[in-house]
């Protein structure tokens, strides 16, 4: 998938993390998004509205795991 510098390109950045043998409880980063299974962690990186850039979106986060 092409990587694009520009803060309002359409092109996705996404980054997920798998735990199999735990579920997602909590997740402190606003982008992030679970898996219907609870296993799951994807953060995507897409294009922002300005008032998301002045949040300055990033993909660190802390997990909190059952």
């Amino acid at each position: 998938m092409p990587i694009c510098s520009r803060p309002f390109c359409r092109h996705d950045l996404q980054a997920g993390v798998h735990f199999p043998d735990s579920k997602v409880k909590k997740s402190s980063n606003t982008l992030s998004e679970v898996s219907s299974d609870g296993h799951t962690l994807s953060i995507t990186l897409k294009p922002f509205d300005e008032e998301q850039m002045k949040a300055k979106p990033s993909i660190g986060t802390a997990v909190k795991l059952k």
